[in-house]
């Protein structure tokens, strides 16, 4: 079901069951979330069980573009359920209302960047995993025509200055792995990115085409990109092949955003 506005403090509690915060969850960033978010009405779902929340999904709206033409899709995140209730279907009851929401909205597809464990359970639920997304350097960013005429998140200039805090043309990322190396990551170029900027790029993780593998790479980090289309118009398009996407890490939550300091 929906959450209501009264539910945001056990939503939040239950993210933190743990004790610990790695993902700083509090009332600021469930409201970007689910109050702030530009491209449309966001979904906070939730599942009870007597009477408590035990589990939660959300949905941000989208559009998806592909050869000049541009539908809605529907992005999951933020999935949870409480400890006590693994194992009691709570994930099956909480998709259900998933798709029911994609269907109820005209979405064309529901799209998630996942994990390994919930991939597993989309696919169960007829869902595909398209992509697994490696990282990849030095790859020439462009929006070429050959680009355009492959499945790819489009944004209003709103967005940008939503998901990164502040518009800038190229938005480069420092990122500490767990073994302290630091890492420059690409996360998105804005529709005003130009040539000039290229030097900023170098020695960049980016998820380049050729790190784009359409089964899962054992001994090595990618993320799963799963989909699952309501629409025939989409799947003639091609939106099950792993060739027909152009994404960025910029389109996943995964990737927070901190600035790299020479950009």
């Amino acid at each position: 079901m929906p959450a209501q506005v009264s539910d945001m403090p056990e939503i939040i509690a239950m993210f933190l069951e743990d004790g610990q915060n790695p993902y700083g969850w509090g009332q600021e960033k469930y409201e970007h979330y689910y109050h702030d978010y530009s491209e449309g009405a966001p979904v906070s779902l939730v599942a009870k069980h007597q009477g408590k929340i035990v589990g939660h999904y959300g949905l941000l709206p989208v559009k998806i573009g592909c050869k000049g033409k541009q539908w809605l899709a529907l992005l999951g995140l933020h999935t949870y359920v409480s400890h006590a209730h693994r194992g009691r279907k709570i994930l099956s009851l909480l998709f259900e209302a998933v798709e029911k929401n994609c269907q109820s909205r005209g979405a064309v597809a529901f799209l998630v960047f996942g994990n390994l464990n919930i991939t597993r359970m989309y696919e169960r639920y007829g869902c595909k995993t398209v992509a697994w997304l490696g990282f990849g350097k030095n790859f020439a960013y462009s929006a070429s025509d050959d680009e355009m005429e492959r499945f790819r998140f489009i944004y209003s200039s709103a967005w940008y200055g939503w998901r990164f805090g502040k518009k800038r043309n190229i938005y480069v990322s420092r990122y500490v792995d767990s073994s302290g190396m630091i890492r420059k990551q690409l996360l998105k170029c804005s529709p005003d990115f130009s040539g000039f900027e290229w030097s900023k790029l170098e020695s960049c993780e980016v998820w380049a085409p050729n790190e784009m593998f359409c089964e899962e790479q054992f001994g090595r980090f990618c993320q799963p990109f799963t989909v699952k289309a309501f629409s025939e118009e989409v799947i003639k398009e091609g939106i099950y092949e792993t060739g027909k996407w152009c994404l960025d890490m910029g389109d996943s939550d995964t990737f927070q955003y901190v600035p790299w300091e020479s950009e």
